[in-house]
């Protein structure tokens, strides 16, 4: 048994198996389609996460990010929808010391369904 959590994982032996401390995370996150004709869809979100890590008994604090931005949906076709994502991403990592996480996110695909 492993000394950390009780559980050890299958394949704990194999050789090339590498071992990570044991982590929670909590993600929240709230979005709101909004429909600006019959074929665009707005979809502004806000979405904030937080990670716990550690060894020992007690975590600590891993990090944690806020991301604000927005989907802009587009019906291509019956099967087909073009999204552009525009995000923008702020938080900090608990490594030896503090690391600020900033920066933005732009994203362009197409979503199919049958």
């Amino acid at each position: 048994m492993d000394g950390r959590c009780g559980v050890r994982a299958r394949n704990f032996d194999v050789p090339g198996t590498v071992a990570v401390p044991r982590g929670n995370v909590l993600a929240l996150g709230l979005r709101l389609d909004r429909s600006l004709t019959p074929k665009a869809t707005l979809a502004p979100m806000l979405e904030f996460r937080q990670e716990l890590t550690g060894p020992a008994a007690k975590m600590e604090l891993l990090g944690y990010l806020l991301r604000a931005g927005a989907d802009l949906r587009y019906q291509l076709s019956d099967h087909a929808t073009g999204v552009l994502q525009a995000q923008f991403t702020f938080g900090s990592l608990r490594s030896p010391g503090a690391v600020s996480v900033v920066g933005p996110r732009l994203g362009a695909l197409i979503e199919w369904s049958r």
